[in-house]
């Protein structure tokens, strides 16, 4: 049985940067993700891959994952939103997106998560609510993943994620948004 290797990818900042229940967030999230059976997770692949991860990681409070709805709006909404459960005396949201998607729907991707972080920062009650509150994760696959799997071609791969932030977005995308990156191993 294959396995799955996830590896942090800074996208617009560093996990240095990065608050402590934010850090341990995505580590329990990579640790679940890990955990995951590769053939049942990719069986008929988009779908089977969502609901493998939203099995893994039932168990971590305060993360909800939205209803996939089959009226054209899928493609303007988030996949998940996790809110800190306050241990750090402070309030902090991560908006998740998963990217199995044709290269088109990479800013689209990027916009998501922009757009989430700019719709918490205005309706947030909390006074001192700011951009370091929130963070954005973009879960890609690696070809090697996306092959194996039996995506089109068309589908963006991690690699493609990093390279169009760098040469497109990075000037116009000003939230905190990290990529995790799934490679089979």
């Amino acid at each position: 049985m294959s396995t799955l290797k996830v590896i942090n990818d800074p996208i617009s900042t560093t996990f240095e940067e990065l608050p402590l229940c934010f850090t341990e967030f995505i580590s329990n999230f990579k640790s679940d993700f890990e955990k995951m059976n590769l053939e049942e997770a990719i069986k008929t692949r988009s779908n089977s891959f969502r609901e493998s991860l939203k099995e893994k990681t039932k168990h971590i409070k305060n993360l909800s994952w939205e209803s996939k709805l089959r009226d054209g709006t899928a493609a303007f909404q988030l996949d998940a939103k996790y809110i800190c459960a306050g241990r750090c005396n402070s309030s902090h949201q991560v908006n998740i997106v998963i990217c199995l998607n044709n290269r088109e729907a990479i800013g689209t991707n990027f916009l998501k998560l922009e757009i989430a972080a700019l719709s918490n920062l205005r309706t947030s009650k909390i006074d001192d609510f700011t951009d370091e509150n929130i963070l954005g994760i973009l879960i890609s696959l690696d070809s090697d993943l996306l092959s194996a799997g039996g995506w089109d071609n068309s589908y963006a791969d991690s690699s493609e994620y990093s390279a169009a932030f760098r040469k497109y977005y990075k000037n116009l995308i000003k939230s905190n948004i990290v990529q995790l990156r799934i490679h089979k191993v």
